[in-house]
């Protein structure tokens, strides 16, 4: 188990001198894998402690990485890659990498756990952007927004046939992942877009396995 970190320039320098981890950086014959370096440190119960450090992510581009939400654990923020980022980026590791390695990877265990959560990110940000609305809060205006983006970000992936198509091969149906309620939403972006992209979602990926080329080793 280890954590992946994506980070460059000032945070890589901050990275490289946290006390009591090792740091190493990838040889440049290997960067192209997308790690540019590894951090190892040991827990007090003796777990070994791996952070991998990215300079990019295996089927994302830059506007994907700008997909981000913030969870506060314990009074520490961490920016994660949305549901819908994630989502993509596994969906391209199951049809890039083998998936019987040693030891073998679990890209498709965690696609399926994320597609569980994609409905549910959606609604949240869909419904707290109405409570705002409903309450005249200033922050409305940019949480419909942001709401109407995510919406937005769901139908350009899930209409992708090559995203679409290795969902289905994995028994999980594109269609599924935007809730159904949203066809009737009180966000005018939100209900147009369901009423013009749920049937090309509908369609995706439907009659042929997404394009894999050949698979990689990672």
């Amino acid at each position: 188990h280890d954590m992946d970190v994506v980070s460059s320039g000032e945070t890589l320098s901050f990275l490289k001198s946290l006390p009591n981890w090792k740091f190493a950086p990838t040889p440049m014959k290997h960067f192209g894998i997308g790690i540019t370096a590894k951090l190892q440190s040991v827990a007090p119960d003796g777990r070994v402690l791996l952070v991998e450090v990215l300079h990019s992510v295996a089927g994302l581009d830059a506007a994907d990485l700008l997909r981000v939400s913030e969870v506060d654990v314990a009074g520490t923020k961490y920016r994660l890659l949305d549901p819908i980022a994630m989502l993509k980026a596994k969906a391209y590791n199951v049809r890039k990498f083998k998936q019987d390695c040693h030891p073998p990877r679990h890209d498709r265990e965690h696609l399926e756990l994320i597609a569980h959560c994609v409905p549910e990110f959606l609604r949240e940000v869909h419904d707290g952007a109405i409570r705002l609305q409903k309450t005249n809060d200033p922050a409305a205006k940019a949480a419909l927004a942001n709401a109407a983006d995510a919406v937005s970000a769901a139908f350009a992936t899930l209409t992708s046939h090559d995203t679409a198509a290795t969902l289905r091969a994995q028994g999980i149906a594109p269609e599924a992942l935007v809730p159904a309620e949203f066809r009737d939403s009180p966000i005018p972006k939100i209900a147009n877009a369901c009423k013009h992209q749920l049937p090309r979602v509908t369609a995706a990926g439907v009659g042929g396995a997404g394009k894999t080329g050949p698979q990689m080793r990672r």
